[in-house]
């Protein structure tokens, strides 16, 4: 296994992982970029630390109603806002 994925000294797995946490991060803010990259450090050194542990569940922890139909609505509005 290379651990110069992508060009970014880091294994495959470490890569798809910082995806991971970055997707959810932001899916838990959507407003606020800081608190989104914070949250995604926070949770890849997590998950990197205990392979029990996913972005997906930690996400869950921090936003009870991330998966509700209405909480996706919302999300998608946002997410194809104009003029932010």
């Amino acid at each position: 296994m290379s651990d110069n994925y992508a060009g970014q000294q880091m294994s495959k797995r470490d890569w798809m992982l910082n995806s991971n946490c970055n997707k959810y991060a932001w899916m838990c803010s959507p407003q606020n970029a800081d608190l989104a990259n914070s949250l995604a450090t926070h949770w890849f050194t997590l998950c990197r630390d205990d392979n029990t542990i996913t972005p997906r569940t930690l996400a869950l922890q921090r936003c009870p109603n991330l998966f509700t139909p209405e909480y996706q609505r919302r999300l998608n509005k946002i997410q194809f806002r104009r003029g932010i």
